[in-house]
């Protein structure tokens, strides 16, 4: 499998291992170093679909995936800001739906760097139905997130989201009194 056009049978076939025996964190961290994007996108995606899979003791208090995202968080920061592929990117972006919601602004931010991604049909929406809840939850979030973003159509949606109540027009008449006419 030396190029990206032999991915599809080793795809399936690292999915049915995962579904039938599982992995443990190292090998799942490997997947997300490998040097082909189809399989670090798989592997974003394994973390989403089948945590319980995973050969690690479950927290009484914590579930499966809170514990491993917690356990990859900072790789799946790294790989949000620095990884080439928009395919890996597309993954991360639809993982931010499934987290809770302390968890999603950390990723979003750096998703929404990423300007080359601005004119994909998929991520700048993954990543608003990400961070809907947490602009509408905390208009200061909302703020930073807008600031921060190279999507804008994210960034109107941010804005069009935090005009909707009280305290997100407050926030947008503060950086209108802050911002210089041009």
């Amino acid at each position: 499998f030396e190029n990206q056009a032999d991915i599809g049978p080793l795809r399936k076939a690292t999915s049915a291992f995962h579904m039938l025996i599982g992995f443990d964190l190292e090998q799942w961290m490997r997947l997300l170093e490998d040097y082909r994007d189809g399989i670090r996108a798989l592997a974003v995606r394994m973390l989403v679909n089948d945590p319980k899979g995973a050969q690690m003791e479950p927290l009484s208090a914590v579930d499966p995936f809170t514990l491993w995202f917690c356990l990859a968080k900072d790789r799946l920061l790294k790989i949000a800001s620095h990884d080439s592929s928009p395919v890996v990117r597309r993954e991360i972006a639809s993982l931010i739906q499934r987290l809770r919601i302390d968890f999603r602004k950390d990723l979003a931010t750096a998703l929404l760097k990423h300007g080359e991604d601005k004119d994909d049909p998929m991520i700048p929406l993954l990543i608003w139905y990400g961070i809907e809840p947490v602009v509408a939850a905390d208009p200061a979030v909302g703020m930073q997130l807008a600031k921060v973003s190279k999507m804008p159509k994210v960034t109107g949606f941010i804005y069009r989201r935090l005009s909707s109540d009280d305290a997100g027009r407050t926030s947008l008449l503060k950086l209108a009194a802050e911002t210089s006419d041009a």
